[in-house]
């Protein structure tokens, strides 16, 4: 296990305040024999004088020369010189200090893999816990993409780490579209047709959700751009499973999705209703048959259909109930509202 090196990549361009707890997280890994690779985008907020004051062997600062978009900026991860084994951490999430002795464990444990990934915690801008994933410990492709269809996969791009070799071989994350579901291509490359990617129980990173954030307020241009590419990307594999997985989810997916987009935008989906031949006036009543047609229990139906749980909303605790695919959100003080699922 001490054998094994890792290489921790930082992008960052205007990181404050969360870029502090980011590198102070990447810093107190409990497991010694890595380095951090600061990717510096001409922040001007205050993190480029930060992390050029950090005073650790362990973090190299690569300053760009001049401002890059995000897409250039990740772009030059792929020509770093790094470790056998390398993750990308993002300037406002976290690493809890067991996660590179977990993904060591999960290596020892399945050396064919190529890539790995702790299970995660979603925290808010305080760093206050609100989810919990519970993903299995085996995912291969066609699982990776019928839970991102269904659902069912919990997709941040925290807690994952590869093989640099093969991040090499693939040619990084396809750096277009604001990195909006290229790195689900990313990951999909990455697992491989004939192998699995290897989770592993411990919740060992941490995704922060905050307005600020690329998730938080996402563009939906771009967003939409990168999800045809996606979905084009697949077809284009030839592999009939993985259509056929399109077909029976993409309707359901799009149920819960379509209220972030304006029917002008969708309107641009409609080659890929063509390409996998779905009927694009059909979607919409998808929701209810899926369900009918999965012979779930009673307190399965139940749990789909009504739900309670507490969420964190634009920094407000809140106590959201579910029904029927209507979300209604009541503030711990008092007030609430509903919008449609």
């Amino acid at each position: 296990m001490q054998d094994i090196q890792f290489t921790i990549v930082i992008p960052v361009h205007n990181g404050m305040p969360f870029i502090k707890d980011c590198v102070q997280s990447a810093l107190g890994q409990d497991y010694p024999r890595y380095n951090i690779i600061i990717l510096e985008n001409k922040s001007d907020d205050g993190t480029a004088e930060y992390v050029r004051g950090l005073q650790s062997d362990k973090i190299t600062v690569c300053a760009a020369d001049k401002l890059l978009s995000i897409e250039e900026n990740w772009a030059r991860i792929k020509d770093l010189q790094m470790h056998e084994y390398m993750t990308i951490l993002m300037a406002d999430d976290k690493l809890e200090k067991n996660y590179l002795s977990a993904v060591c464990k999960l290596i020892e444990k399945h050396p064919s893999c190529n890539i790995f990934r702790t299970n995660i915690r979603l925290i808010n801008e305080k760093s206050e816990g609100f989810f919990l994933s519970d993903i299995k410990e085996k995912i291969t492709v066609y699982d990776y993409l019928r839970g991102r269809l269904a659902h069912t996969y919990t997709e941040t791009a925290a807690g994952y780490c590869f093989k640099t070799r093969r991040y090499k071989e693939i040619g990084g994350i396809d750096c277009k579209y604001r990195l909006m579901h290229t790195d689900d291509k990313l990951f999909m490359q990455a697992i491989g047709e004939n192998n699995y990617m290897a989770v592993s129980p411990v919740h060992a990173a941490a995704y922060r959700c905050h307005t600020g954030s690329e998730s938080g307020t996402p563009n939906m241009q771009a967003s939409l751009q990168g999800y045809n590419y996606w979905l084009t990307w697949i077809y284009n594999l030839g592999d009939e499973k993985l259509r056929r997985i399109v077909r029976r989810y993409l309707p359901y997916h799009l149920t819960q999705i379509t209220r972030f987009f304006t029917p002008q935008d969708l309107e641009k989906h409609k080659a890929i209703y063509t390409l996998y031949r779905i009927d694009e006036n059909d979607f919409a009543h998808k929701r209810t048959a899926w369900i009918l047609k999965r012979k779930f229990t009673p307190k399965q139906l139940a749990q789909r259909l009504f739900s309670v749980k507490k969420v964190y909303k634009d920094g407000k605790k809140l106590r959201v109930i579910r029904i029927l695919g209507i979300k209604i959100f009541f503030e711990i003080k008092g007030d609430c509202h509903a919008e449609q699922c």
